[in-house]
């Protein structure tokens, strides 16, 4: 059995749940080849509504297996960042009417929080 890991990250500016996954996975990918775009847009955080790892792959011209691979690099290190009550309770909490579910599974996804 193994133990999740500790939250001993850096944390991140943001206010809200979005804002910290948007600077996140910047920080872990960086500007190149598009890929924090490429893990915003399977997210819904880019100008389209949440995309699967296939159709992203298709927009940057890569594989699946490397959108696969961004996502979970950005996760790993979102397990391991330090998260504010405020976070933490928007993350919990029920969803809201008008609010994309996808986008908030995947959002607490890349932040290391079960789904």
């Amino acid at each position: 059995m193994t133990l999740p890991a500790e939250r001993d990250g850096t944390p991140v500016p943001g206010l809200t749940v979005q804002d910290v996954v948007r600077q996140l996975t910047w920080r872990v990918l960086g500007p190149l080849k598009g890929r924090a775009k490429s893990v915003l847009d399977w997210a819904g955080l880019g100008e389209q509504p949440p995309a699967t790892q296939q159709e992203v792959a298709r927009r940057y011209f890569v594989t699946q297996r490397a959108v696969g691979q961004r996502v979970q690099r950005v996760a790993a290190q979102g397990a391991r960042l330090p998260l504010s009550d405020v976070l933490l309770e928007a993350l919990t909490r029920p969803d809201r009417p008008g609010e994309n579910p996808t986008v908030r599974w995947r959002c607490a996804y890349l932040l290391g929080m079960p789904g």
